[in-house]
This record gives structure tokens, C-alpha cells and sequence, in this order.
């Protein structure tokens, strides 16, 4: 149903074009200004603030191949399972097209799960979706990079 909707929304921007070159740099200062809301948010366990950046039906597909809804996540924060020491969103590339901008970035992240330490280093595609006047998120794919070889 979710990828349903975000392809149905790419699809329809693409049909209705791209923004103005003025209207696309406001977007993505909108979309990196919403990244960074999200990594505050993460840091300070603020899952009150993360229902404001991600849609009610928020799914993403986690690094190890999980799939997990902003529900879970929110639900994890605020019961002190998930909990994150550092977040770092870097080399942020976002493409917009009508109501739909997709973000792609490197994450590096630490902390927690259910008391187990982890340490992430992903790479990620976040679909974002204009409606009403705001973006929310409603998908992201998290990949992780892996520590090269040692031969």
C-alpha cells in the first residue's frame, strides 16, 4: 500500500513536471531543514516530534531488511528501547519532483536497542510528500555500508 502510494505520487510528479529552479531550492533547504529536525529529534528521544516529521503511515525498510513502521519507532523511543547517542546525516542530494521529493544521504549513527549497543553506518533514500502545505516522510530505505575487506 505505501510503495503503491509513492509511486503513484512519483508518477504523478513526473506528469505535472518539475518546480521552478527558485522553488526547487526551497525545497530542498525544506527537505535537509526536516533532515536535521529528524536527527535532533532522534538524539533527544523526542518521538513526539518525529510524528510531526513522518506521516501516520510512515515505513521503512531498516539496514538488516526489517521492515518497520514510524509507529514502532515512535513507540520504541518513547519506552526508552531505542535510544541514539549520535546522529550524523551527511552528503544530502534531494531531487523534487511536484508534491514528491526524494532525499539521499549517508547516516551514521550509535546507541542502543532494547539495552544492545549498535553502531550504524547506512546509506539512505527518504521519500518525502507534500500535502496540505508541509512535507512528511512516508518511506525510507536504509542500506548499510559495509567496512571494506581486509586481505
Amino acid at each position: 500500500m505505501v510503495v503503491a502510494r509513492i509511486l503513484g505520487s512519483i508518477a504523478i510528479a513526473l506528469v505535472a513536471g518539475c518546480a521552478g529552479l527558485e522553488g526547487a531550492r526551497d525545497i530542498e533547504a525544506q527537505i535537509v531543514a526536516l533532515e536535521h529536525v529528524r536527527a535532533q529529534a532522534q538524539l533527544r528521544g523526542d518521538w513526539e516530534a518525529m510524528l510531526r516529521v513522518n506521516a501516520a503511515d510512515f515505513t521503512e525498510i531498516a539496514g538488516d531488511g526489517s521492515v518497520r513502521t514510524g509507529a514502532e519507532n515512535n513507540a520504541a523511543m518513547r519506552d526508552g528501547i531505542l535510544k541514539f547517542d549520535s546522529v550524523d546525516y551527511s552528503d544530502l542530494r534531494v531531487r523534487a519532483e511536484g508534491n514528491t521529493a526524494i532525499v539521499t544521504g549517508v547516516a551514521r549513527r550509535t546507541g542502543s536497542y532494547r539495552g544492545v549497543p549498535f553502531e550504524q553506518h547506512l546509506r539512505y533514500s527518504r521519500v518525502y510528500v507534500r500535502a496540505e502545505g508541509s512535507w512528511k516522510a512516508v518511506f525510507a530505505q536504509n542500506t548499510r555500508i559495509e567496512a571494506p575487506a581486509r586481505r
